[in-house]
């Protein structure tokens, strides 16, 4: 009988050591060996598992530096907060630094590096986002919450045996959740205009807010603007679009600039309209009225 011919499949050489496989390597068509002829092998390619335990490491670890790095900012402002605390004094003395100024600077830094990262978002994804804009929203609005609750639950420890303050009825309840539905909306909509509008141009449109917020204010609380706040207004409008000049005329115009318009005045109507929900029912205690405001942010945005 003739030789038997054999061509062993690569993934039978998995096992071998080294050796074998340099062995089988060496072998030239036409060797025999025994009564067994043997073609050259082909070296195999790695293992699938091997390649799937590889990926599998490269997304523990980037799961591992993405978490680090979100609880490292997350500590920034612990942190920031136990040196104001332990600093205020002196801050206030020597430099006048006071709680107040702390907010706006941190409310500043915050509004606008949420802004660049939503854009950037978009922009990375060629004008579309890889998550949905509610989820976001959702998550935000939920911490939101988390934060409310804690500081009502240790405002109530410091006060317990004594008077907790006033219980919002069902009216409040509602008027609560009117500003939640607007600040839900205005929240979702930053995303699809910041996605199909220039950032210059959202920059100065939506300072059209500070017009809107005026009238809305003239409406609910029946109550006049000065002529020198409306100078300090068109100001503010006017040092806006001077400094976003360069940045528009090299923008393209877009029709969707009609988002940032309706964005400017629903942040308007939001923010007017929860300050005269506030003021409205003043004995109940704000933290509380937080958390209503913000568990409905939490069903609206779901």
């Amino acid at each position: 009988a003739g030789a038997l011919r054999v061509v062993p499949p690569p993934h039978a050489l998995y096992g071998l050591s080294p050796g074998g496989r340099s062995a089988l390597r060496n072998l030239h068509v036409g060797e025999q060996v025994g009564d067994i002829e043997y073609d050259p092998v082909v070296e195999p390619q790695e293992a699938p598992q091997s390649a799937s335990r590889g990926s599998l490491k490269r997304l523990y670890t980037i799961f591992i530096v993405r978490a680090a790095a979100i609880g490292t900012l997350a500590l920034v402002p612990v942190v920031l907060y136990l040196l104001y605390n332990a600093l205020h004094e002196t801050l206030a003395e020597r430099v006048g630094l006071q709680a107040r100024h702390l907010c706006c600077v941190v409310f500043v830094v915050a509004f606008v590096a949420t802004d660049i990262s939503i854009k950037q978002a978009s922009v990375a994804n060629g004008g579309h986002y890889t998550f949905q804009p509610g989820v976001a929203v959702t998550i935000v609005e939920l911490c939101k919450l988390l934060t409310s609750a804690g500081l009502l639950a240790m405002k109530r420890k410091q006060k317990a045996g004594s008077d907790s303050g006033e219980l919002p009825t069902l009216g409040g309840v509602a008027l609560l959740m009117t500003p939640a539905v607007f600040y839900t909306f205005d929240s979702i909509l930053a995303y699809y205009a910041m996605a199909g509008v220039p950032l210059a141009t959202v920059g100065v449109v939506r300072q059209t807010r500070l017009v809107w917020s005026a009238l809305i204010w003239m409406v609910i609380f029946r109550t006049p603007i000065s002529c020198t706040r409306w100078i300090a207004i068109v100001g503010i409008i006017i040092a806006c679009v001077l400094s976003q000049v360069p940045a528009m005329l090299s923008s393209e115009y877009t029709s969707k600039v009609w988002l940032v318009v309706l964005l400017a005045f629903m942040s308007s109507a939001s923010i007017v309209f929860h300050e005269y929900v506030i003021k409205s029912q003043a004995g109940v205690d704000l933290n509380l009225q937080n958390v209503i405001l913000y568990a409905s942010g939490v069903a609206f945005a779901l």
